[in-house]
């Protein structure tokens, strides 16, 4: 038997490569679901872009920075 649970809320994640800066980049939005085109034409603010230096990394402020854009306060320090 499978149990059903409730959804507080959805996020959207995806990893792409962006082919003309040859980089790795991190597209998210707090207006998770599968509708994340239609978000994107409506209110592009809502989608946020992180690129990804693939010798560097992700960098801590990079992060702490999508996680306020994502309302992620329990990550806050």
């Amino acid at each position: 038997m499978v149990e059903k649970i409730g959804i507080d809320r959805e996020l959207y994640l995806s990893l792409t490569l962006d082919r003309a800066a040859a980089t790795a980049v991190f597209i998210y939005s707090k207006e998770g679901g599968m509708a994340i085109e239609d978000v994107a034409e409506e209110t592009p603010e809502k989608v946020h872009k992180m690129a990804v230096n693939p010798l560097v990394g992700l960098n801590e402020q990079d992060l702490k920075d999508a996680a306020a854009k994502l309302d992620l306060s329990e990550y806050e320090d």
